[in-house]
């Protein structure tokens, strides 16, 4: 599924995560299996929510109050808010209806919930632009994507080392004759639904290691390439590259593949460890000191479903308000 526009920008991100954390450095100290595991995923620290204090919505909430605040815009101009989480507090009514109530957005409004792991940021920027499309200049979509990804039980034990919690809000403005790129594509391969398999609650998470790396490294890359390609974008057209957060072995890998230079990687994986479809713009979010200023971005999210999506947006960095800790 292919889509681009030049009259949307992004003109606001902010995250948000839990100030309580887990040291993976810690916990492997007199356990060479563990060190390995933390040196081949990169991930030394997890934030992670205490379920006593805070709930994942409450989060996502802070974020999104930030984001309104720090871009200065007036609410009644936000049409579509969307968030996109795997693990909402409660089945019904969609989660962003609460969090339109908790932000006083107006009626003139669609607002519904995504069920998206790990790609679920470039799609969710594709739902929300497309949506914006149909809208008038200067109408606003607020994207959320917030995980709680350190409590689901998992089949194989190491994978807690992996994950933290976090949620992000994005907002985008439909702005006509905007000098900017943005171009993406999506994919879903539903024959492959139970290479990361949660059927219900309580449940353990079942992944197919093998699957799911060859699948990253390999397939992601290739279609990087052909993106690229498409698009007749080479290494001067890119400042930053984000990929989702899954570890910094796959990460890293995926880059080399794909022919690109790894020198433009962001990660947030180091302090945050895998939080899903909030990985990306979280990692832009924790490196906002070194973006540049009108910033062009490669972007891809890839792992559940299997799903997959690549895009290549502008962000000024100026519209990147870092990251809130609860």
């Amino acid at each position: 599924m292919y889509y681009k526009s030049d009259s949307l920008e992004i003109i606001g991100m902010s995250a948000a995560v839990p100030s309580s954390y887990a040291d993976n450095d810690d916990y492997a100290k007199g356990d060479k299996r563990l060190q390995k595991l933390v040196a081949l995923t990169g991930i030394h620290r997890r934030h992670l929510l205490d379920k006593k204090q805070y709930r994942l919505v409450d989060i996502a909430v802070r974020a999104a109050s930030d984001v309104i605040k720090k871009s200065n815009i007036e609410k009644n101009k936000i049409k579509i808010i969307v968030y996109v989480t795997q693990n909402p507090e409660f089945y019904g009514p969609s989660t962003a209806f609460y969090v339109q109530k908790e932000l006083a957005i107006g009626i003139d409004c669609i607002v519904f919930d995504v069920n998206l792991g790990c790609s679920g940021f470039v799609a969710g920027l594709q739902i929300v632009s497309s949506l914006l499309d149909g809208q008038q200049e200067g109408d606003l979509a607020l994207l959320i994507n917030a995980e709680c990804m350190s409590w689901p039980e998992r089949e194989n034990p190491n994978d807690v080392y992996l994950f933290g919690d976090a949620s992000t809000a994005v907002l985008v403005k439909k702005t006509m004759g905007r000098i900017g790129k943005y171009y993406t594509e999506y994919y879903s391969d539903g024959n492959r639904y139970k290479a990361l398999f949660h059927e219900k609650e309580c449940s353990p998470v079942i992944m197919d290691g093998p699957l799911v790396f060859e699948f990253s490294i390999y397939e992601v890359s290739k279609y990087i390439k052909e993106f690229l390609k498409r698009y007749g974008l080479i290494d001067d057209d890119i400042d930053h590259i984000v990929f989702h957060q899954a570890q910094k072995f796959i990460v890293d890998h995926i880059a080399v593949k794909a022919n690109l230079d790894r020198k433009k990687l962001l990660y947030s994986l180091n302090e945050y460890g895998n939080t899903s479809s909030a990985s990306i713009p979280l990692s832009i979010c924790c490196n906002k000191g070194d973006l540049c200023e009108h910033g062009r971005f490669l972007l891809s999210g890839f792992g559940v479903g299997l799903a997959w999506g690549i895009s290549y947006i502008e962000i000024d960095s100026k519209v990147v308000f870092g990251v809130l800790f609860l």
